[in-house]
């Protein structure tokens, strides 16, 4: 019998958002923690605002991007969705923003 992996990530979603503003930047990684206002997801009501984290470039704020990642609970902070990938979306939205 093999025993089910522990930590084993969560099938990856994504959606598009606008970022707001960056809340944490690391001085010495590409670590961020990012306030989003979500555009086109399946997961959350448009308007919406989550927490993003990941590793990042640099960022716009203002500017659209699709992040792909997954959900991850912290006890300290709660509900994070965590971005293993992005890249900024520069088709027309529709006036969503």
């Amino acid at each position: 019998m093999i025993a089910a992996q522990k930590n084993s990530r969560p099938a990856a979603t994504s959606f598009i958002g606008v970022l707001r503003r960056a809340a944490f930047v690391a001085p010495n990684s590409f670590y961020q923690v990012l306030y989003v206002q979500v555009l086109e997801a399946p997961f959350a009501k448009k308007q919406a605002e989550i927490t993003v984290v990941g590793r990042f470039g640099q960022l716009k704020v203002g500017q659209a991007y699709r992040f792909i990642g997954y959900w991850q609970t912290r006890a300290r902070f709660g509900n994070q969705f965590r971005a293993v990938d992005y890249q900024e979306v520069r088709e027309d939205l529709h006036g969503q923003e």
